[in-house]
Order: C-alpha cells, then structure tokens, then sequence
C-alpha cells in the first residue's frame, strides 16, 4: 500500500492573481479588528516576519520566504497551516503602516481569490490594526460556507487576539533575521 503524502506537500491550485481593486469586487471577507499594547513599528515587525507567527497565528505551522530580502512589495513567502498550505504574494509593504497580500496558490480548493490587508493606525498606547481578509469562495467551499466561514473567522479573530496579548506581555522582544524558516513553535530552522 502507497504512502499517502502529508497535505503540505500536496500539490498547489493556482488562483487568479489580483491586485488590490480585488478589495471593491470580493464577495465576502472577514473584518477584525484590535488595539493592542505596543507601537506600530513593532506591531508591524510581529506581522510581517514569519519567524513570529507562531506565538499568535492560531494553527500556524511554518513559513518561509521564497524571495530574498529585503522583502516589500512583490516579495512572496510560503506559509503552512495545519491542513493549509499558502503562497502569499505581498501587494503593499507600507513599514508601520500596512501589509496587503495576495494568495496566489493554496493547497486545497476553498477559494477563486483572497487577499489579506491589514492596516495599522497609531492611538494613544499602542496601535489599533484593522486586518480584513477579502476572498471569493469557490464551488466546493460554497457548499460548507457557513461552517467553514465559522471556523475561519475564528482562526483569525483569535490570532489577532494572541497577537495582542502577546505584545502586552512582551512588545520589544527581537525577531529572528528576516527569511529565517520556522516551524510552528517559532524557532529558526537550518534550511540545509
């Protein structure tokens, strides 16, 4: 009997690309939002490097850039989810500010296209971040929508909420060098 691969190994469907007018034509989205305890020039550091994921994105299993730094706008990583596996093209790279990306390939069929922008705005203690995840189901998902629109606006509601409760504990830890591959504990791994 075969071996079955892992899912994370398994192959890529490929999505239409979009770029950013994709925000006034999506047919869903998931829209959070929370004030958190630390500048936005560190809260953008915890978004944008893969190496953090892991102490806030709920379900995160590891991630790597496929391009080399410095990473901004056109650069694209890899990231694996338990179950899910994404390759993100970034769309804007605004340093404390906002991150938009584009989902290009996902392992598994659930959507036609998917972008995720997250804006940053300063407050008094900290920053509020708005992440809205913008996406077009496709025919197979739309079939368990309702279920599966639960189960993934909880994953990300919740992992904004880690987020936040991970920078009030501890907002000027360092990050790993960027293009660092981590696994799901957030610890950097020798790609050789």
């Amino acid at each position: 009997m075969a071996k079955s691969r892992p899912l994370y190994t398994s192959p890529m469907f490929e999505l239409t690309r979009r770029g950013m007018a994709f925000l006034d034509e999506a047919t869903h989205t998931f829209d959070n939002q929370a004030d958190i305890g630390a500048p936005p020039a560190v809260v953008f550091q915890w978004l944008s490097d893969p190496s953090r994921m892991g102490e806030w994105f709920k379900d995160f299993a590891g991630a790597e850039w496929l391009s080399s730094p410095p990473h901004n706008a056109g650069s694209v990583r890899e990231v694996r989810l338990k179950g899910i596996r994404v390759r993100e093209r970034f769309l804007l790279w605004q340093p404390d500010e906002r991150l938009a990306f584009a989902i290009d390939s996902i392992n598994l069929p659930l959507v036609r296209n998917m972008i995720e922008d997250m804006r940053l705005e300063p407050i008094p203690g900290g920053t509020r971040v708005r992440w809205v995840v913008y996406y077009q189901p496709t025919w197979f998902l739309r079939v368990i929508h309702p279920i599966a629109r639960w189960i993934f606006g909880r994953m990300f509601r919740k992992s904004l909420a880690q987020l936040a409760e991970r920078l009030q504990s501890s907002p000027g830890q360092p990050v790993h060098s960027p293009g660092t591959p981590v696994d799901a504990a957030g610890s950097a791994r020798n790609p050789g």
